[in-house]
């Protein structure tokens, strides 16, 4: 409609004519017409009237008449080819000027033709001007105004002429003459009207053809619009059909829970010949070995287009693991049942191996107990139950005792092989309640749910009584197992899972110190819980001090045993360590290598001193030639790390030369517990030129058992024999049968601890080859050794 509207806004414009216009246009049209029909009926009047005898003014008349219609034709025509408005518009009235003086020349047409007329004439006279004005109605009716005007000027003459004459046949004449033109003003009026009446018709015609061609345009518009959207949509489905049936993955159209349709990918996936799935429910594919409740969910969920994973059968029996997730069309089917497009990912191999690795997460490889962060997790949840009901609960942890001695001994195939053993008879121990996991190396703890303390604590003696049943054997070798258990309830009181594991671990170290192969049960408040808590602080205090470079190389010289000639400048020193706190005061080593030990931060301990020690070797310069031996001394746990040992050599090669002024003191009992590690390490270091020396020798029941298989340079005699050796005849046979061995073995004898002369002069008679102590020299700062503060 509103471009039907727009059009006839369009034709109403400068193309549109008013009804005036109209009438001014078919008044033209009509001149020539109108023109050539005066001149016709007045040849007919001067060929009627030639004989008459009527005088000048009647030719004169004819001679107006004639002008008249001339100016009128010429007017006409100059108003049709006007192009200018002006000109137009004179042009019209000329025009106009002509009609109306024609009309008055015909009305004068009795007066001039005079009373010599015959009555006969008179009356042709005005059969003539009945025609005129009949033939003016189709040419001046759509003017009827100046048809009217036309007419008056036409018939008032005539009817004035009749009226003043005396005959009464003329009176008569008049009055009909009158009465004619009534007669043909309403004839006119009629005409004019049924031709505005055809104009307002044209119009409406018009009207609702040019709307029936907007219409017709624009149903054309839409039929192609429509032809488009068609080839369109055709497109679109045969693009559709075609991903549809080439789609990598499973599509399936479906209504109701049925398969109406189903690709390649999807046959092949559930192993079902082409187009064999067409017609089976989503329900019938469901794997056999689901519980009811498990059919009943997945029908729900099906039918409630919910995404999840299901256990498919194929038609070969196999269960595959299959993602399916739906989208529902936008109609549904004729029969009113859900319209949906099904999609099924194969997701059994990461089902699987999602699987795997969220057991691994959870899981020790080794032994299949829970790990750590699994354990933690679960230990939060007992921990949270505790704080909102009044369920006990309880955690022992549990260190297997002397279980190194297993790997180096046997090799840690076989340390592994027991790790799995134990955790198989601790599944028979434990309830199936319980959580049981493996810390690492070999670490145990156990979390017992709904479980008062003394139960945990019958629970946790009988873990302890099946260790050390336990018989292992490995080939020719038979190990005795034994672990120390540490017991803590679950309490309030303990705020976070570490403040748990840390009470248990510390009552599991108390179970050890007190002789191992027993259950230690944390109490509040225990004195010796609070000892070892007062150990922990030492953690952090090492950390800061390594950070911020808070510790101080000492040293001690080492003399030969015989006083005399000085055979060589070079020195012997043995590092020693002090820690500097904050506020100033000076940490003899007693205090913080037991705890840095304890808690495994004894290796950067070590890595700082080796490191500090390389940069005064820099700082004093040419050190080969005023020192031949730097004992450094190692603890267990760096003896066994692969990360420091390649640190330290990678520091040793940074030496060159110089490592050989280095000897590596490592303990007995660290070597003895680690002896293949230790062996390891002192091959390669060996291969540098490193020396080592066996610190504390003597200390250990099978010490010299293992000599043979540790490639050192030096014994140190264990001080704890020298000190008392004058007064202590065992001591003193002891230390003679170290040394005896050493000499044996080609190796160097230092006695420890040597505090006054008297006792150096005993081992020089012994034949020991140097001594070390206060009685020799005492520990000073390292910057002090050359004179350098």
């Amino acid at each position: 409609m509103d471009q039907v509207a727009s059009d006839k806004s369009d034709r109403q414009g400068p193309e549109a004519k008013t009804a005036a216009e109209r009438q001014d246009a078919l008044l033209m049209a009509l001149g020539r017409r109108g023109t050539l029909a005066s001149i016709s009926i007045l040849l007919g009047v001067i060929w009627v009237f030639q004989d008459s005898g009527v005088g000048w003014r009647f030719w004169f008349w004819a001679g107006a008449l004639t002008c008249a219609a001339a100016l009128r034709t010429v007017a006409g025509e100059l108003a049709l080819r006007a192009t200018s408005s002006g000109a137009a518009l004179w042009s019209r009235r000329a025009y106009v000027a002509g009609i109306l003086g024609t009309a008055l020349l015909w009305g004068l047409s009795t007066f001039l033709a005079g009373h010599q007329a015959t009555y006969e004439l008179n009356v042709f006279l005005c059969c003539v001007l009945a025609g005129v004005m009949g033939g003016a109605v189709s040419i001046l009716a759509p003017r009827l105004g100046l048809y009217r005007l036309y007419l008056a000027l036409l018939v008032v003459p005539v009817v004035l002429d009749f009226a003043l004459r005396d005959e009464p046949v003329y009176h008569t004449m008049a009055v009909l003459a009158l009465l004619g033109a009534l007669v043909m003003e309403g004839v006119a009026r009629s005409y004019h009207g049924a031709l505005l009446e055809s104009w307002r018709l044209g119009e409406t015609n018009q009207d609702l053809a040019l709307s029936l061609g907007v219409i017709n345009a624009r149903q054309a518009r839409s039929n192609a619009d429509l032809q488009r959207e068609i080839a369109a949509r055709l497109a679109s489905e045969e693009r559709f059909r075609s991903a549809f049936s080439e789609a990598p993955i499973g599509l399936a159209l479906c209504e109701g829970g049925v398969l109406r349709e189903g690709n390649y990918a999807l046959h092949h996936m559930l192993e079902y010949a082409p187009d064999t799935l067409e017609g089976r429910t989503l329900m019938s594919l469901l794997s056999p070995t689901g519980s009811v409740a498990e059919q009943q969910r997945a029908e729900r969920d099906l039918t409630a287009t919910v995404a999840r994973d299901y256990a498919l059968a194929t038609q070969a029996g196999n269960i595959r693991c299959v993602a399916i997730s739906f989208a529902q069309q936008k109609s549904p089917h004729e029969n009113g049942l859900p319209s949906l497009i099904a999609q099924f990912s194969d997701v059994t191999t990461a089902r699987a191996m999602s699987t795997r690795l969220a057991y691994q997460a959870s899981h020790d490889e080794l032994t299949g107990l829970l790990n750590r962060r699994e354990f933690e997790i679960r230990l939060e949840a007992a921990l949270e139950d505790t704080r909102n009901t009044a369920a006990q609960h309880a955690v022992c942890y549990f260190d297997l005792d002397q279980f190194k001695v297993v790997n180096d001994t046997s090799g840690h195939a076989t340390g592994d092989r027991l790790l799995c053993h134990i955790a198989d008879t601790l599944g028979d121990v434990v309830r199936k309640t319980d959580t049981l996991a493996r810390m690492g190396g070999d670490e145990f703890v156990l979390l017992m749910q709904q479980c008062s303390i003394e139960q945990a604590q019958r629970t946790a003696l009988a873990i302890r009584q099946a260790l050390e049943d336990l018989d292992f054997i490995d080939g020719e070798k038979r190990f005795r197992t034994t672990a120390s258990l540490g017991l803590v309830p679950v309490v309030t009181g303990h705020e976070t899972t570490a403040e748990l594991l840390s009470a248990a671990d510390a009552a599991c170290f108390m179970a050890k110190e007190l002789g191992r192969n027993r259950v230690h049960v944390y109490r509040a408040g225990d004195s010796d819980f609070l000892h070892r808590q007062g150990e922990m602080g030492w953690v952090e205090r090492i950390d800061r001090a390594i950070v911020e470079n808070r510790f101080e190389l000492y040293f001690q010289t080492i003399e030969a045993a015989v006083r005399g000639p000085v055979a060589s400048t070079r020195l012997h020193i043995e590092l020693l360590l002090r820690m500097r706190e904050v506020d100033g005061r000076l940490v003899p080593p007693g205090a913080f290598l037991p705890p840095a030990e304890r808690y495994h931060v004894v290796s950067g301990i070590d890595r700082w001193v080796i490191s500090r020690t390389l940069s005064w070797f820099k700082e004093v310069g040419a050190i080969d030639e005023r020192l031949q031996t730097c004992g450094i001394n190692l603890s267990g746990q760096s003896l066994i790390s692969d990360d420091f040992q390649a640190f330290a050599l990678a520091a040793m090669r940074s030496l060159g030369p110089l490592a050989t002024l280095i000897c590596f003191e490592i303990t007995e009992t660290s070597a003895i517990a680690n002896l293949q590690a230790a062996r390891c390490f002192i091959d390669n270091m060996r291969a540098l030129g490193c020396r080592f020396a066996l610190d504390d020798f003597g200390s250990g029941l099978s010490s010299f058992g293992y000599l043979r298989q540790l490639p050192v340079d030096y014994l140190k005699i264990d001080g704890m024999f020298v000190r008392d050796m004058l007064h202590d005849p065992v001591n003193l046979a002891l230390v003679s049968a170290i040394n005896g061995v050493g000499k044996t073995l080609g190796k160097i004898t230092v006695a420890e601890f040597v505090e006054n002369d008297a006792v150096r002069e005993r081992l020089a008679e012994l034949g020991v080859d140097c001594v070390q102590g206060y009685g020799v020299s005492l520990p000073q700062p390292i910057t002090l050794l050359f004179g350098e503060a």
